[in-house]
């Protein structure tokens, strides 16, 4: 089944924008309301639950954002495949009212 069909909220894409997690940083694909997508450099072994942050070029900087791993895929294009890049789906998870705010405001503001 192809990903974009079961997405339940359109996907903003993002090029200037980095994701913290508890074993590294990785390049920011795509965020919606209901979740991020990024990129790493090496194959993680990623935990159910965690949190990430958020940062992108322009100062805007979303902190410790509760998340669930859905899915993680290595490779898939011939540059990923040589470098081996990993890139990890996540739903946001319990988000307060302030990051849920927050991340409306980084998404449409």
């Amino acid at each position: 089944m192809n990903l974009k069909n079961r997405r339940k909220q359109k996907r903003r894409k993002f090029t200037t924008a980095v994701t913290i997690y508890p074993q590294g940083v990785g390049r920011v694909v795509d965020v919606s309301p209901g979740g991020i997508a990024f990129k790493c450099f090496h194959e993680q072994s990623l935990p159910k639950g965690w949190t990430v942050d958020i940062i992108d070029a322009g100062g805007c900087h979303l902190a410790e954002l509760p998340v669930r791993k859905i899915w993680q895929s290595t490779g898939g294009q011939k540059s990923d495949d040589a470098m081996n890049i990993t890139t990890v789906g996540v739903k946001f998870t319990g988000l307060s009212l302030e990051q849920r705010m927050a991340l409306y405001e980084f998404l449409y503001g």
